[in-house]
Formats: C-alpha cells, structure tokens, sequence
C-alpha cells in the first residue's frame, strides 16, 4: 500500500533559535546572525521504523557546496563519517540554500505524534534527559540544545489489524551569513538528533515515550572543501562555545 499526505503549514524560526525551550528544559540561547530556517510542508510516505535517513544539499550556484568526507577519516564516537554532511561555502558571498531530510522507518500509531529536529554544538558524555523507550539516548548537551522545526505526524488507521509505517522529508533553509558566523565563532560542527514522541506528550512536557535518532553532524569550512588532516581536526575538537 502506498499512501501520500502533503502538509498545508509551514514552521520558520530563527535559525537554531527554539521554536519550544520545553524539550531543552529552560531556556535558551538567541544567535545574533539573523539568518533563517524556513521549511517546505513535509512530504510524507510509507517505511518502517525511525531515524535520519539522509540529509541532502539541494542545488545552491556553488556558493555552498557539498563535499565528500576525505579518505581514511575515522572517529571512534558517533557521529561516524557516513553520518556526516561536510559543506564548504563563499564567506563573502549572501546565498541560502536548502538542506533537505529524509526521515525513514517511522512506525504507525493511531495517535497524533510530533517530529521534532534538535540541534546543539555540544555534546554530552551522557544522556542529560531520561528516555527509557529510546534504544538511541539524547547525546547532545541540553543546555546548549535547540529546537530546529517541529512537525506533526498524522495518526494512521489500522488496515486489517496493521499499522502503516511513515516516511517524512522536509527541508531547512540555511545561508551563508549564518555559516560564516558560526565558523568565526569556532562552531564549524553542528550535531543534530531527532526527535518523535505522542503530541499529547509533547504539550505536557512528558519524554518518557520520546523515541531519538542516532546522531548526525553537519560540519562547515570556509572556501575549499577540508583535506583529510583539517577534516579529522576539526570534526575531533569541541567547539569553541563548548569549552567555555
């Protein structure tokens, strides 16, 4: 069976500004660049269970490029270099570009769920918020952690006693003011998870039923895409707002 559902609404925020501090537990921190995240309305299909399948970036003038991960770059903690997305960019030139996600294997549920996309520069030895129905554990720090974009996942009837599964993608614009700010700022490693949990439970703050995605990294260079030495450097240090 094959089933589409097209979002009518969109969600925008400042970028790596929280749309909700409730997931992060207090509050959080306002970046000063001015850029912003919009996202097109989900588009949703039929898969299996949860995660980041991939995150993508769509056609950009060259002004922001992918690049692919150096040869022989290893990382003994997550996020490993097939979870990483590295994008080099013109610091002097003003262009956005969308960064698309797929998100895979979602399970059915007759109740109304929210997808939520956490992003944080840091990360924590360990898991800062109880998620005991989560085989993957929140590895960002919370204090540092953000609310991307939330979106709702649509209950699903069940067909013959059988629940179908969800597929969602969704896209977040960026740009390059943004990129330029964080890397003067010593944050070239963004690392997100995400993050879905019934909406009854997101509105009471309630995480115990929050299912996580392993971990991803989106890790930028100004210019030229990074060889292999500047790539292990700077994907293996923290960031400098972390270390404050």
């Amino acid at each position: 069976m094959k089933n589409t559902v097209t979002k009518n609404s969109t969600a925008a925020c400042t970028l790596l500004l929280a749309t909700s501090s409730a997931f992060a537990g207090g509050p959080t921190k306002t970046h000063s660049s001015g850029a912003t995240v919009s996202a097109t309305p989900p588009k949703i299909q039929l898969t299996k269970t949860f995660g980041i399948n991939s995150i993508t970036l769509e056609s950009t003038r060259k002004k922001i490029k992918s690049c692919a991960v150096p040869k022989g770059v290893t990382r003994q903690n997550d996020p490993k270099p097939q979870r990483i997305l590295s994008l080099a960019f013109n610091p002097k030139a003003n262009h956005s570009a969308a960064l698309k996600f797929d998100m895979s294997e979602i399970s059915g549920s007759q109740e109304e769920r929210v997808l939520i996309l956490l992003y944080s520069p840091c990360l924590s030895n360990t898991p800062q918020i109880e998620t005991p129905n989560s085989k993957q554990k929140l590895v960002l720090d919370k204090q540092n952690m953000q609310v991307m974009a939330n979106y709702p996942v649509p209950a699903v009837t069940a067909v013959k006693g059988n629940l179908a599964t969800t597929r969602m993608s969704f896209e977040v614009n960026i740009n390059t003011g943004f990129l330029a700010h964080q890397v003067k700022a010593g944050d070239d490693t963004a690392y997100l998870q995400a993050a879905l949990l019934p909406k009854a439970d997101f509105e009471k703050q309630n995480y115990s039923n929050v299912q996580l995605s392993p971990l991803q990294a989106i890790q930028i260079t100004p210019r030229k895409c990074p060889k292999k030495k500047r790539f292990s450097k700077n994907l293996n240090s923290d960031n400098k707002s972390c270390k404050k």
